[in-house]
Parts: C-alpha cells; structure tokens; sequence
C-alpha cells in the first residue's frame, strides 16, 4: 500500500547502501489458521471518516459506496493499491482451507533503471459472516515476509462490513518499519487506499 513516495524514499537509501535480504522476525499473522480479528480494532460506527496513528502504525475508516463483492474483487487484484508503472507483481495460489483466498505476491519495483527492489508478501482473505458467494463482512490480512532490509516490518488488514447492499463500512490499519518511514506516511498511503476503493469504476 506504498506508493511513490516510498519508491523515492526507497532509491536514497539505495543510495546510502547496499540491498540486503531480510526476513520478517516480527511476524504479526499465523497464517496456518484462519485470521478473525484485526491487529488493532475497528470502530463501532462507519459514519464518519475516522483515522488514528502512533510511532510506526496508522488506521483510517470510513464508508465506501459500493457494495463488498465489488470492493472483494477489487482487493484480490494486487495492483488495485498499488503504482502500476513501475511494479511486477507475480501471484502465486495457496492451497488453504481456511481461507477464501490465500495468496504470495512476489513483488517487483524498479523506480528508476539502476535500482530494483524486490520482497514478498502474503495476503489472507477471511470470511467472517456470510456465504462465499454473499458475503456481509471480511477480513483481509497481509504481511511481508521476505525481501528487501528496507522494509523491515510490514504488515496490517483490511476489514469490510456491509452496511446495505450498496455500501460498506470499510477499516484499514497498518503497521510498518521502514527507512525513513513514519506514520504520518502510512496514514496517508491508508487514506490514498480509501480513495481508491470510493473511486467510481
């Protein structure tokens, strides 16, 4: 959910030092079981555009005029939150039982011709009531879990609640430590998110 303003980010450090692999050591999900709540929790209410931070996590909420189906399939397709000019993303489907989805984003930015950045995340997708098919509320999960020592910690959900056929109360929070990252940043890119799902398709 980091737009260009990482990838800038991302080149001074590049810059200032070499590109190591990093493993997540501070994992935020077990992701052999189904995920039920989010890391931090949602607002009672959806009516107004709500938002909180700390040091290094950030949480914005609000209603989005379209109804879950719509903002599910949205949200399955990688690039939905991301900036498409500049980054590969390879999907990979997991086989598990407890999940509507779950699946690994090999991702792949180059923001300028001399710098690639590479890392992988997992994404989890959780009915919480529902049907498949008609679902009325869900819990997306994601997490880095290998790549670049720039990021080195990131993770946060994504919880969509139906609040008519055609509007869902929509919360997202997300924590991250990265080089020269804050959580004025993050709340930002959580807001440019908000953005895109209330945008008319």
């Amino acid at each position: 959910m980091f737009r260009l303003s990482m990838y800038r980010i991302a080149i001074l450090s590049f810059i200032l030092g070499n590109i190591f692999v990093y493993s997540n050591s501070e994992a935020c999900f077990d992701f052999t079981k189904k995920i039920t709540s989010p890391l931090r929790a949602a607002p009672e209410s959806f009516e107004k555009d709500l938002t909180d931070r700390d040091h290094d996590w950030a949480t914005t909420s609000g209603t989005v005029e379209k109804p879950i189906a719509d903002l599910l399939k949205a949200l399955l397709d990688p690039k939905t939150i991301r900036n498409d000019s500049n980054t590969h993303i390879q999907l990979v489907e997991k086989t598990s039982a407890d999940f509507l989805k779950l699946q690994e984003e090999q991702i792949e930015v180059k923001p300028v011709f001399f710098l690639t950045l590479n890392w992988t995340e997992l994404w989890a997708y959780s009915l919480l009531t529902g049907t498949s098919t008609a679902p009325t509320s869900l819990l997306i999960s994601y997490e880095k879990t290998s790549g670049t020592s720039h990021i080195q910690h990131y993770c946060g959900n994504i919880l969509l609640k139906q609040l008519s056929p055609k509007n869902t109360g929509v919360f997202l929070y997300e924590e991250m430590k990265a080089d020269h990252r804050n959580s004025s940043d993050i709340l930002n890119n959580l807001k440019g998110t908000l953005r895109t799902l209330r945008t008319p398709k």
